[in-house]
């Protein structure tokens, strides 16, 4: 056994990494159905890792901005999901 095989051995384990891997690929594909300055503002944030001033550096504008996108963007993500 190597030590990936080994972490997958089990059904709990593997089931967990098929789980996330859906979760993934929903949350993808959410992603590319929302308008584009808030998957910008989101990727950004949350899988780039910038902060929100950084955000607001990068893009050239303003930090109020960066925050409502984000906030935006995140209640739109959920609501796509939900669906």
């Amino acid at each position: 056994d190597t030590p990936e095989t080994r972490n997958l051995a089990g059904p709990d384990r593997l089931g967990e990494s098929l789980e996330r891997e859906e979760i993934s690929s929903r949350v993808q594909a959410a992603l590319q159905r929302i308008p584009p300055h808030y998957r910008q503002a989101l990727t950004d944030r949350f899988v780039t890792g910038y902060s929100t001033r950084q955000v607001a550096r990068r893009r050239r504008i303003p930090l109020g901005t960066v925050l409502s996108r984000v906030a935006n963007g995140k209640r739109i993500l959920r609501a796509s999901l939900e669906d």
